[in-house]
């Protein structure tokens, strides 16, 4: 999983430098990946630079959870991905649907 999402994230145009990326083609584009809990989970941590099993045993990914990072183009040339939702499911809510978090806990 890191090796390939160096490689993506490469592709679209930022360079891993330890806990940092290089931008090597500054934009603006919006990019949906659509992936299950553990993939999800333990790409985060990479991307986060957060360990994984802390990760693991600190977040949780919902079925339908939307998680926004952000890599913004800064004018020195690197970047670090910022984290602005993790999970969201505030379009289930506005639908009234009903939510089991995790499959257990009901919200």
């Amino acid at each position: 999983i890191m090796r390939e999402s160096d490689a993506f994230m490469a592709d679209l145009g930022y360079v891993r430098e330890g806990l940092k990326y290089r931008i090597t083609r500054p934009n603006n584009d919006r990019v949906a990946v659509f992936c299950h809990q553990g993939f999800g989970t333990t790409w985060l941590s990479h991307l986060l630079g957060v360990p994984p099993i802390l990760f693991w045993s600190t977040f949780d990914m919902n079925h339908t959870g939307v998680t926004i990072i952000e890599f913004k183009n800064n004018k020195d040339g690197y970047t670090a991905p910022i984290c602005l939702a993790v999970s969201d499911t505030s379009h289930l809510y506005a639908d009234r649907l009903p939510l089991r978090f995790a499959n257990g806990t009901k919200i």
